[in-house]
């Protein structure tokens, strides 16, 4: 994958296997994330998605065990240019249950100068 990790594997301090992480790419990006325990349960599994410019554009993180579904959304404002000048991120946490919580909101502006 161009010389980006394909797995990890964490060890402790006596060299036991606690957790492994697998990555998986698509066009050139980071795509997928698997987090496994040391018996191979998945602990977490990531997934983003990208605009056609390459920004990040939602990322989805599911525990299975904690029976929740963490998804983060942004959204950018252009200027005339198309570069951004304007992040708004949203995390939204829902469990298995049905219950949904705004779990974070951030908005990040920037200013460019052109010359």
């Amino acid at each position: 994958e161009q010389g980006r990790p394909v797995a990890e594997r964490h060890l402790d301090e006596i060299g036991y296997l606690y957790q492994m992480i697998e990555y998986q790419y698509q066009d050139g990006c980071l795509a997928v994330e698997l987090v496994t325990d040391d018996s191979g349960r998945i602990t977490r599994r990531t997934e983003w998605a990208y605009l056609a410019d390459g920004l990040l554009h939602t990322r989805t993180a599911e525990y299975p065990a904690d029976g929740l579904t963490e998804r983060l959304e942004t959204s950018y404002e252009r200027d005339a240019r198309g570069n951004w000048i304007r992040q708004e991120r949203v995390t939204m946490a829902e469990y298995d249950d049905g219950r949904r919580i705004i779990a974070d909101h951030e908005v990040l502006d920037r200013r460019i100068t052109y010359r």
